[in-house]
C-alpha cells in the first residue's frame, strides 16, 4: 500500500522508529540500515524514497544516541 500524503509518510516514519525502539535497534546496531529497510518494505515506498527515509530514521537514532533520555519524533 503506497503512502501518498505527508501525514501518512510521517505516521510511517514514526511507526518504524517505534519498531526500532521495540526491538532494541539504536545508532550502534550492526546492519542498522538493512534492518530499517526491511521494516519499511511493507509500506510500499519506492526504492529511492525508501533510501531517503532509511537515512532519516538512522539520523533520528543517531540524534537519540547523542541526546540520552530523549526520544525523537517526526512532527507535522
Amino acid at each position: 500500500m503506497p503512502t501518498s500524503t505527508r501525514r501518512e509518510k510521517l505516521f510511517v516514519l514514526n511507526k518504524v522508529l517505534d519498531n526500532c525502539h521495540k526491538v532494541g535497534l539504536n545508532h550502534r546496531s550492526s546492519a542498522l540500515a538493512d534492518s530499517i529497510f526491511y521494516m519499511m518494505k511493507p509500506f510500499g515506498f519506492g526504492t529511492i524514497t525508501e533510501k531517503e527515509y532509511v537515512r532519516l530514521i538512522v539520523d533520528a537514532l543517531i540524534w537519540e544516541g547523542n541526546n540520552p533520555g530523549k526520544e525523537f519524533r517526526f512532527a507535522d
